[in-house]
């Protein structure tokens, strides 16, 4: 049996209308691509927000990671391939290292206070700082302080002291013991004091050591060598001296004058007068006691006469 051209022709007009009302209803068969950027290397805000304005979600997982912290390490499907509109593209971004607490290394050395940070995963470096309490050289603290949790591979500052905080030594030669022992103190230095025979004034300051306008650590002694009285003195021989000159000769000359009686003298121009002295001379101790003889006139027995015959 043959077929009417015309009945063809109206059931594939037919067929055209219901595939144009699907195609219409349903839109097109295959979806649209898009190629997707190469995010890989950047920060997850930045390469998150390239992808989303290309039509894509996101899906991200953070992995522990020596990288910095939100630098996208993968992505899927993979950079400048193509992929249906609106489908997600996963992104594998580093959550950093990792965490540790930061060790205590206070009162350590500087190199056994650096072996213990890099043992926890830390870097290290090194600041001075004076310490009046912490010897030098060893760690007065670190920033961040002990205890904090912080990313390994972070950075931690390690404070070791220089010892006590330096100051300048004052002029104080040919000043009194106590004003230049209180000016010494003022400034943060200890004082140690050094007895010195001399003629000058005593108590005064002859010397100092270290000497002034040096460095020292606070807490430092300075040594002062301050006049005395001379502990030997020279005995004065007052012999043919009257008793009160003689007296106040061995008396100004720092020691201890004794009368130690009198002898008879036949000659009246040594009457009252020193005869004899014990010691009479050299050096004696500053208070030592010197005895001195004082001579007393008696006159010579008269012999009578016998009268001529």
């Amino acid at each position: 049996m043959t077929s009417h051209p015309r009945s063809v022709r109206m059931f594939c007009a037919l067929v055209l209308a219901a595939l144009a009302a699907v195609f219409l209803i349903l839109g097109p068969l295959s979806p649209k691509k898009v190629q997707v950027r190469n995010v890989v290397g950047t920060q997850l805000s930045v390469g998150k927000a390239i992808l989303e304005n290309k039509g894509f979600k996101v899906q991200v997982t953070t992995v522990v990671s020596p990288e910095q912290r939100d630098k996208i390490l993968r992505q899927d499907p993979q950079p400048n391939t193509k992929a249906d509109d609106g489908s997600t593209v996963s992104l594998t971004v580093s959550g950093g290292p990792g965490q540790a607490s930061v060790p205590s290394v206070d009162g350590l050395t500087q190199s056994q206070a650096r072996r213990k940070l890099q043992a926890a995963g830390f870097k290290v470096t090194v600041s001075r700082e004076a310490s009046d309490t912490v010897p030098e050289g060893q760690v007065t603290r670190t920033a961040p302080p002990a205890g904090t949790q912080i990313d390994k591979g972070s950075t931690v500052t390690l404070f070791v002291s220089s010892g006590p905080q330096r100051v300048t030594v004052p002029s104080v030669v040919g000043q009194s013991q106590d004003s230049a022992s209180a000016e010494v103190a003022n400034v943060g230095l200890k004082v140690s004091i050094v007895q010195q025979d001399s003629t000058q004034t005593p108590g005064t300051v002859l010397s100092q050591d270290p000497g002034a306008g040096s460095q020292a650590g606070r807490g430092s002694t300075v040594t002062l060598t301050v006049a005395r009285q001379p502990q030997q003195v020279t005995v004065p021989n007052t012999v043919g001296q009257s008793q009160s000159s003689a007296l106040s000769a061995l008396a100004d000359a720092g020691l201890t004058p004794i009368v130690g009686g009198t002898q008879p003298v036949t000659n009246q121009a040594q009457d009252g007068k020193v005869v004899a002295q014990e010691p009479s001379g050299g050096k004696a101790k500053r208070g030592a006691r010197v005895t001195i003889t004082v001579g007393k006139f008696t006159p010579p027995p008269t012999t009578p006469t016998t009268p001529t015959p």
